[in-house]
């Protein structure tokens, strides 16, 4: 879903209604009864907030899968963004008309362009290593195989009474165990550099969000958080600071005056920071962000307080936190480029969880770990 924003104060040229050509042409599904225009006391996203235009399912920065359910149809686009990106999407551009053409070139420059570059930026730096991770995929999956071989003799050998049977069976084992251990290295590497590839591409992203030069607020606010979710993506810790609290806090007290992707972006993050239970109604509420703080923890997890083991795992992966005031509520597995795996509700008190992977494919992925009080915590492991 996508949604005009008909709230736009830096550009209130930008309605709905000046886009009926559009919408004629077949650009947008329209409906009707949801793009009169009305003021909203509450703010975008509020249940006096037109839902419009809705024609597909868009996505979130690092494509977080949380555009569904009740935040489906509740993003705010600016228009001029909008159409932008639908003209990017279109496969003949000359064959469009000379009014969309001129408009997309003119603003490839400015800030609404650049935004667009920075997403397109995020979605190939994913994309560059996904040969590395199909490699690191191959690897695993060759590995487990050796592992299931080392086993297999291992059963054969205990049962063998005959030494020099035995002899040959101990030294085909320990050909394999180099086989792996070597295999395991260039698992290793390769996921190091993987990794450091794509905090370099991430990197200079980073660097062209910041180069953006904007009078508009919200997308000044679009920025900070484009910061703060490409900082998280390098160093794949996903845990919110103070000081990225209270930058949350700053959105949610604008959220009513202004629109914008930022303060969804916004909101996304507080998703993925486990306050999935707030609709935007009370994301535009200046207080609600510091009230959940204040109910979670003044503390967050210490990274090391989390352990996640064995790591290569193939079957069963150990989750134990060390800090008894700490309660595992969900677990969630998240592929590389931060997709929704699956998820798993934790109703044990104990502080050591066992998790099944057999499910899952080989390869990279991050473990989400949510804690009672809200917090959450994540670790990166290697499935083979």
């Amino acid at each position: 879903m996508f949604i005009i924003n008909s709230q736009d104060q830096q550009h209130p040229e930008y309605t709905p209604s000046n886009f009926s050509e559009l919408v004629n042409d077949g650009w947008f599904e329209h409906q009707t009864e949801s793009a009169i225009p009305i003021i909203c006391p509450n703010g975008p996203g509020s249940g006096d907030f037109p839902k419009t235009f809705p024609k597909e399912e868009d996505y979130l920065i690092a494509n977080n899968g949380f555009d569904y359910g009740d935040a489906a149809g509740s993003r705010i686009w600016s228009a001029r963004r909008q159409l932008y990106r639908e003209i990017s999407r279109q496969d003949n551009f000359d064959s469009l008309p000379l009014l969309f053409q001129n408009y997309y070139v003119s603003q490839s420059e400015t800030s609404v362009g650049q935004f667009e570059q920075v997403e397109a930026g995020i979605e190939q730096a994913f994309s560059s290593v996904t040969p590395l991770n199909e490699s690191i995929t191959t690897w695993t999956f060759l590995a487990d195989s050796i592992n299931q071989m080392i086993a297999s003799l291992l059963e054969v050998y205990l049962l063998e009474t005959d030494s020099s049977v035995k002899l040959n069976i101990l030294l085909q084992i320990n050909d394999y165990k180099t086989e792996l251990d070597s295999l395991l290295e260039v698992v290793e590497v390769t996921y190091t550099t993987m990794i450091d590839s794509l905090g370099i591409r991430l990197a200079l992203v980073d660097d062209l969000n910041g180069a953006i030069v904007s009078d508009s607020l919200f997308e000044r606010i679009q920025q900070d958080v484009n910061h703060m979710a490409l900082a998280k993506m390098m160093t794949s810790n996903f845990t919110l600071n103070a000081s990225e609290m209270e930058l949350l806090d700053s959105l949610a007290a604008v959220c009513s005056l202004f629109g914008g992707e930022g303060i969804y972006r916004a909101r996304s993050l507080a998703l993925i920071f486990g306050l999935e239970n707030h609709r935007d109604d009370s994301l535009c509420v200046p207080s609600m962000l510091p009230r959940v703080r204040e109910q979670n923890s003044n503390t967050q997890i210490q990274s090391s307080a989390l352990s996640v083991y064995p790591n290569p795992a193939s079957h069963i992966l150990h989750i134990f936190v060390a800090d008894p005031d700490y309660k595992v509520a969900e677990i969630r597995i998240l592929d590389i480029l931060g997709n929704v795996i699956n998820k798993f509700a934790n109703t044990s008190v104990d502080r050591s969880v066992d998790l099944e992977i057999n499910q899952i494919y080989k390869g990279i992925y991050r473990l989400e770990v949510k804690f009672t009080n809200g917090m959450v915590n994540s670790k990166i492991f290697l499935k083979f």
